[in-house]
């Protein structure tokens, strides 16, 4: 192989312009699929059209809406607003919403059913007619289903539920209309804190689902166009320091470019669109190539020094015998952590595996063909010390600093591996869907008003089937009563703001027929007369519960944002209720829900991830056992590059942060990038082995960190700020992401120039006393 890299390398050199159009050809090939790229934000592509849970809703979605059907509106105030006043805000409000064409109904408790029974009949009236407001209690507001549902306790904030009638899984369809309602918003907003009202300052903005995928898509737009900008300029102030010519910065940044188009050209090319973890391409992909390209170009300018007396074309040749090989297989490494990826069920992670192993591949092939003829460009003229021989001189006094202290170096790397192990043992594997945007965000803030006060933004949906060819009544007593207990044991669970089924509404009824607020009627007499008197009412009142035609029945519970651990701990008890409904009934139930389809996605995500290091590392292994023809090798490396894998988790856990699926695939993402420097150690190591030039293992040790520290430290630092921008993004997800990923390089790197050197120190002193024995 290594062969094989030096003639493509020397070939690529001496036919530059023939090089060139060949990959002018094949730029202009991915420019042409870069146009056209889609994107594709749907619920689909995150989760993965397999999952089980995933197909259920979409079938559910044919009958029902979810919650991700609905736009939260917000309304907030300083004083009660359950008033006459505060009423004609409600309704101009929900009118506005009306307004548009992609809002079907609106909830609001303006228009919350108020049922009167009165001479053997049941008149419905809407809250906004009653008279006698001062009546509404509060145990009364929660006795008919008002309170929290849209009213909270305090009566200063109320919450608007708006039906989407559009694709809701289609959030660049979502853009617009959340646009246009927040405009809507801010000129109620606007005209009435510009009067004196009794209630005071009011606050309106907008939530759920819709609405934070709008945002997040927004984000993302925004967060593209940062990430390139900073990525861009850290890349050009590294490659200006370290290398101080015109060609060591363009060069470089033209390969990672090349190679980023490609990535997205390909994806456009066979229809694979943009989604939402695909920024990440920009730095992680710019970063890769630039450290490849930093390895190459440092150790040509060092052979093409005048005093080597070497032809450029030679120098290129030298170059590519020492580092082609150890190039190769660090994109193999790199891609390797990539690609294990694909044994994540998500859809979202499979593709992110794929392509960001392509690019990778790709971005070797441009450093072999493309980046010969740049070496051309670069002129050997004797200088003054620049960074390169700074830093090589500091390897040099490093590895004198190592030969004389490795028992320090053992004890330090002891601790830490020990407070890492600790931190790693207190670490949350969790996620939550507000971690989508920062907690300052309008609709974060909105969010949580509505769960700690109002219904909750998520919820659990339980969906019945009716026997086949059941030609009856959908709700007969034994399926109410069956419902009724479910209902019952579900307002039990301490984090279920709400329930909504239709022993609810049956209950509510036949309480007012009884003079009561609520009472199930306990028998088939008492459950025929309510649902006789129903036959007259001018509107379905189980039109949002029950569907004869598909027979089918459902019930909601809503929930606060608890987070997957939570959510996911209380499924076998909501399974438990759904078993017990059926051992009543003749109904089959299944627990669906577009948080419970996600949260269960994510919670396999730890299994997926342990079994995707594991098959990383094997691989990996393999690469570094064949490379140098050493196995004992492979094991050694499994030490440097284990250490940042328990920096990730330890320091999550110290910050309080939890590990959620964009952290843990950082897993992989590090190990793949992690074990270059350790390859590239290797490599030199053997290198200065095999050159004879050392009388003992302490002199080979030396000249290695020499040699190399140079490289080894300005790659880690473009790598790390190449994660470490990530940190000014305006996802706290994504700056998460950054600060762990550049600390996970930047230990990979002290682990490599620190306990690496010592491991291997430690095991040639022993081989050579065994050699004279």
């Amino acid at each position: 192989m290594n062969q094989l890299i030096q003639r493509l390398s020397a070939l690529a050199a001496q036919h530059r312009t023939t090089t060139w159009m060949i990959h002018g050809a094949l730029v202009a090939l991915w420019v042409f699929g870069l146009l056209n790229t889609t994107t594709d934000f749907r619920f689909k592509s995150i989760v993965g059209s397999q999952d089980e849970a995933l197909q259920h809703l979409i079938e559910y979605r044919e009958h029902w809406e979810a919650e991700d059907a609905n736009v939260l509106v917000l309304l907030q105030s300083e004083g009660s607003i359950l008033n006459q006043k505060g009423l004609e805000l409600v309704e101009e409000i929900r009118s506005q919403l009306k307004t548009h064409e992609f809002i079907g109904e609106v909830v609001s408790f303006s228009r919350w059913p108020i049922i009167d029974a009165s001479a053997g009949s049941l008149d419905t009236m809407q809250l906004y007619e009653l008279d006698e407001l001062d009546s509404l209690s509060l145990t009364k507001r929660r006795e008919l289903g008002l309170t929290p549902t849209v009213l909270n306790d305090k009566t200063t904030a109320a919450v608007f539920i708006g039906k989407l009638n559009s694709d809701t899984d289609n959030i660049r369809a979502l853009l617009q209309p959340v646009a246009d309602i927040r405009a809507g918003l801010e000129s109620i907003e606007t005209k009435w804190n510009g009067t004196n009202q009794s209630f005071g300052t009011i606050q309106l903005s907008s939530g759920g689902i819709p609405t934070l995928r709008a945002d997040v898509a927004h984000e993302i737009k925004t967060n593209q166009l940062l990430f390139l900008l900073l990525t861009a300029i850290v890349t050009v102030l590294m490659l200006g320091l370290l290398f101080r010519t015109l060609p060591g910065v363009i060069f470089p940044l033209l390969l990672s470019l090349i190679a980023l188009i490609f990535v997205y050209g390909v994806m456009g090319l066979v229809g694979e669109p943009i989604n939402m973890v695909s920024q990440v391409y920009i730095s992680l992909i710019t970063v890769i190539t630039v450290a490849d390209a930093i390895h190459i170009i440092s150790t040509y300018l060092r052979l093409r020094h005048p005093r080597l007396g070497l032809t450029a074309h030679q120098a290129i040749a030298k170059t590519y015998q020492e580092v082609g090989l150890a190039c190769f297989v660090t994109s193999v490494t790199t891609g390797i952590g990539f690609v294990s990826l694909l044994s994540s069920n998500m859809a979202i992670l499979r593709s992110f595996g794929v392509y960001a192993t392509l690019g990778v591949l790709y971005a070797f092939i441009l450093q072999i063909t493309l980046l010969p003829t740049f070496l051309l460009f670069f002129k050997a003229t004797p200088r003054a010390i620049g960074p390169i021989d700074k830093l090589s001189q500091m390897g040099a006094g490093l590895g004198d600093w190592i030969l004389h202290h490795p028992g320090k170096i053992k004890l330090v790397f002891l601790f830490v591996v020990a407070l890492f192990c600790f931190g790693t043992t207190q670490a949350d594997l969790n996620n939550f869907l507000k971690d989508n945007l920062d907690s300052a965000h309008p609709t974060m803030q909105a969010h949580d008003v509505i769960d700690q006060e109002l219904s909750g933004t998520l919820a659990y949906h339980f969906d019945f089937h009716l026997p086949k060819n059941d030609s009856g009544d959908a709700l007969t007593f034994e399926r109410m009563r069956a419902l009724a207990t479910l209902e019952e044991d579900l307002s039990k669970i301490g984090v279920v703001r709400t329930v909504m089924g239709p022993s609810q509404i049956i209950g509510r009824l036949f309480g007012s027929l009884k003079q009561t607020t609520f009472e199930v009627p306990k028998d088939t007499k008492a459950f025929a007369q309510t649902m006789l008197l129903l036959d007259d009412a001018d509107a379905d009142p189980f039109a949002s519960m029950i569907n004869e035609e598909a027979g089918r029945i459902r019930v909601i519970a809503t929930i606060s944002d608890i987070g997957a651990n939570q959510s996911m701990g209380l499924v076998p008890e909501l399974n438990a209720l759904i078993q017990k409904v059926e051992s009543h009934s003749d109904m089959q139930g299944q627990l669906t829900g577009v948080a419970y389809a996600i949260y269960k996605g994510f919670n396999r995500l730890a299994y997926e991830i342990i079994m995707s290091l594991v098959i990383a590392t094997f691989l990996i292994c393999l690469c570094v056992g064949f490379l140098f023809k050493r196995f004992s090798w492979a094991l050694i490396s499994l030490i440097p590059n284990t250490i940042p894998l328990l920096s990730i988790s330890a320091l999550s856990a110290f910050a309080g942060w939890s590990i959620n699926p964009q952290t843990a695939v950082l897993f992989t993402i590090a190990l793949g990038i992690a074990v270059d420097d350790t390859i590239h150690f290797f490599n030199r190591l053997h290198q200065e082995q095999q050159s004879g030039l050392h009388k003992d293992a302490d002199a080979v040790i030396k000249a290695t960190l020499e040699h190399l520290f140079a490289p080894m430290f300005i790659t880690s630092l473009v790598l790390g700020l190449g994660f470490a921008v990530n940190i000014a993004s305006s996802f706290s997800g994504a700056r998460i992401f950054g600060a762990l990923g550049a600390t996970s390089i930047f230990v990979a790197l002290i682990a490599d120039m620190t306990i690496l050197p010592v491991i291997m120190l430690w095991r040639e002193r022993r081989r050579q006393k065994a050699d004279l024995k």
